[in-house]
């Protein structure tokens, strides 16, 4: 179509045509923006150092001492609610049982039949008459103040965008065409984060976080699920300066065998080699599976095996046809078009 693109590959989605076109027309300028997550959005910060044309105004820094934020370490996205969504379930439902007597609010994946998890539903049917649970899905987590005197919420899992999406996002931010070539990782990576700060702020906001007592919050729990490997959680002493971060274990995994030999070896190796590849070889020899398709049927795809590659944001690789190795999920894979 006479346009210069990028090719992006994630994951199962495949190739994807990466360009964008300019939502916002010039002579809207000057024009009064007031955003809550302006400070925790990294595309501002791309759109005033690239575009030139955004002045930002002193903002009021809100204490956030009264907000105590519980975060398991367990995979939230799409695909964790696919393979342990049962899990989930008890966790959030654990959660729930502390105070069955007061309001909460859930949020969490909108249900489609790929997803295999309907959250709400599965919550709902295990909720005794007269329970005082709302539900929010992704989405529709920034548009409403019903639930602006709930004092407990959880975010029941995270959003994780597409990287097209990210790219597509960091290019129009940062006024980079595909035409000016491929753009730097650690900006994809920032808008990466960024997205997730937004997108947490906002969501914990529909509670009675976003009411304001003498610069500070009223005192709110707050539940998260997120693995420790996908950066979310070092991202909530920036969101909410002066909240308090604890972990939270509402079911702890129990893990036997050569399976946790596994998962355990896996975990030792990229804490010493994050950037690295490791090659099945090295992972059979110690765990002492010899027989590849032995190894491939009770390791590979075993559903805690899988379940901790999930939390550990890994992926099965392979520099030809076939999949030989694990490695992190790159931000950033495919060629200039």
């Amino acid at each position: 179509m006479g346009q210069t693109v990028v090719v992006r590959v994630d994951g199962p989605a495949g190739p994807t045509l990466v360009s964008y076109r300019q939502t916002l027309p010039d002579d809207i300028k000057p024009i009064l923006t007031l955003d809550a997550s302006a400070r925790v959005r990294a595309t501002y910060d791309l759109w005033e150092k690239h575009r030139g044309d955004l002045v930002r105004l002193p903002s009021a820094t809100k204490n956030y001492s009264n907000l105590t934020i519980n975060v398991w370490d367990q995979g939230g996205g799409k695909s964790a609610y696919r393979t342990e969504g049962d899990r989930i379930i008890q966790g959030v439902l654990k959660a729930i049982d502390t105070k069955p007597d007061e309001e909460w609010l859930v949020i969490h994946h909108k249900f489609k039949p790929t997803l295999k998890l309907d959250l709400r539903t599965k919550i709902t049917e295990r909720l005794p008459q007269g329970h005082k649970v709302s539900f929010l899905n992704w989405g529709s987590h920034d548009g409403t103040n019903e639930y602006k005197d709930v004092s407990n919420v959880i975010l029941a899992g995270t959003l994780f965008l597409p990287l097209p999406h990210r790219e597509g996002l960091t290019r129009l931010a940062s006024g980079h065409p595909p035409s000016k070539g491929i753009i730097r990782d650690d900006q994809v990576k920032a808008t990466e984060s960024g997205e997730h700060s937004h997108m947490i702020l906002q969501a914990l906001c529909r509670s009675s976080v976003r009411q304001h007592q003498n610069g500070e919050c009223p005192p709110v729990n707050a539940y998260l699920i997120a693995s420790t490997y996908s950066g979310i959680k070092e991202l909530l002493p920036e969101i909410f300066p002066g909240a308090q971060i604890v972990p939270w274990t509402p079911i702890p995994r129990e893990l036997r065998g050569k399976v946790a030999d596994a998962i355990g070896f896996v975990r030792c190796w990229f804490r010493d080699n994050p950037d690295g590849a490791l090659p099945f070889k090295d992972l059979k020899k110690a765990v002492g599976v010899k027989d590849a398709s032995n190894f491939r049927n009770t390791i590979r795809q075993h559903n805690d095996f899988v379940a901790a590659l999930e939390e550990m944001s890994l992926e099965e690789w392979g520099p030809g046809t076939y999949r030989t190795h694990l490695r992190r999920r790159p931000i950033a894979f495919g060629v200039a078009a």
